[in-house]
């Protein structure tokens, strides 16, 4: 069994449930059910961007998206130019660090410049790191795209 795999089968409830599920090609543990039911999920907002486009999702979501902009916008008038920062340290159970992650940002002449990172223990498997890049590259994507989309059609 692969590291990935071992992580996959192990529980992922903190409240005790757990759940298994038996098919006639085989067996879903609690972890598995929860994968399945986010790679549906996947497929279900595929398929609702598809059928909608770009355009039907933010006119779906533009109250949520006005909101949030005005917000966004509201902390940084009131913060004149004073940031706040953070850092996220993973620590297991029994106080054990197991990870961090760290993010930088800076303005260039070409727009923006961002320097994403996960730091995990170096036996943890390199698929775990992989993925976690490819979160922080499809998150900081959307949120520089809707950026982007609003400054253009602000323009026109």
């Amino acid at each position: 069994m692969t590291q990935m795999a071992a992580l996959r089968s192990t529980p992922v409830t903190t409240d005790g449930f757990t759940s298994r599920a038996l098919l006639s090609d085989g067996a879903l543990d609690d972890r598995a059910i929860r994968d399945e039911e986010l790679a549906r999920a996947r497929h279900a907002f595929a398929y609702l961007k598809d059928r909608i486009g770009n355009s039907g999702m933010r006119e779906l979501l533009a109250t949520d998206i006005a909101s949030t902009t005005a917000q966004a916008r509201e902390w940084v008038e009131r913060s004149r130019g004073r940031w706040r920062t953070g850092q996220v340290e993973l620590v297991d159970h029994g106080g054990v660090r197991v990870g961090y992650t760290m993010h930088q940002g800076r303005d260039a002449e070409d727009g923006m410049h961002l320097l994403l990172r996960t730091l995990l223990p170096e036996a943890a498997p390199q698929e775990l790191v992989d993925r976690h890049l490819r979160h922080f590259a499809i998150e900081f994507t959307n949120w520089t795209r809707a950026a982007w989309l609003e400054a253009k059609e602000a323009k026109t």
